[in-house]
């Protein structure tokens, strides 16, 4: 692990080649201890990665902010790296990461791969950043996992004060099988946008499709009627007559 640590800290080198053949070893060893069996040296290297990223923000802070851009690199890189390899025991640093502008994008990318509960809640927690470009990426990645907290989460950003973040949320919401999550679509179709209220009747038609799926098919009828009887456009309408003869 001596030869990790080393690479680690060549990538706060100055010089391109230094810094390019460090990340690739790095990449290699992580690729490495993916595979299957191999459990136990991924723990160590996901480890040694969560506590370099620790040290590297503490010292930016502990600086002031002085010699910080040259560090935001390395740290992305390493944040990247521990993407592959992160549990839930590497959360609180990647956790740490997500209150940094610059480095907060990549951290979200690193959580969203990691299935744990404690990412999820920090991803829930993320959605009352600053940012709304930020929060939607936030949304798309709750979109991924599953749970009640995640429906409540993404129920939270339906009222959010962008528009952008609310309408990724409600679109969000269609690939949960519960069928409460319709009266928040519904109220969504029904505004005087018509692309909006076009995305939202798209959201309508996946949900019921989401629940037929999940055998829920009382439900899903009950939707695809509820849309061929409001005031969609004729694509959406076909849609659910679709629906409804599947």
């Amino acid at each position: 692990m001596e030869q990790i640590q080393t690479s680690m800290k060549r990538l706060f080198e100055g010089d391109p080649q230094i810094v390019r053949a460090a990340y690739e070893a790095l990449l290699e060893t992580v690729t490495e201890v993916t595979q299957s069996g191999k459990e136990a040296k991924r723990s160590e290297v996901a480890a040694l990665l969560a506590a370099e990223l620790d040290v590297e923000i503490e010292y930016g802070r502990t600086m002031g902010g002085k010699g910080k851009p040259a560090i935001l690199d390395p740290l992305n890189k390493i944040i990247r790296l521990l993407s592959y390899v992160s549990t839930a025991k590497e959360v609180p640093a990647l956790a740490k990461s997500m209150r940094d502008l610059n480095l907060r994008e990549m951290a979200r990318f690193a959580l969203e791969r990691n299935t744990s509960d404690e990412a999820t809640a920090v991803l829930i927690g993320a959605l009352d950043s600053v940012g709304p470009v930020f929060r939607v990426g936030v949304v798309n990645s709750l979109a991924k996992r599953r749970g009640s907290r995640v429906v409540a989460g993404l129920r939270k950003a339906t009222g959010d004060n962008d528009p952008e973040v609310r309408q990724a949320a409600v679109e969000a919401l269609a690939n949960f099988p519960d069928p409460a999550n319709d009266a928040i679509i519904a109220k969504m179709a029904r505004c005087d946008c018509r692309k909006t209220r076009a995305r939202a009747i798209k959201a309508r038609v996946r949900l019921a499709e989401t629940l037929n799926n999940a055998g829920q098919k009382g439900a899903a009828r009950q939707i695809y009627r509820a849309i061929q009887g409001s005031n969609a456009d004729a694509p959406q309408k076909k849609a659910a007559g679709i629906g409804l003869k599947a």
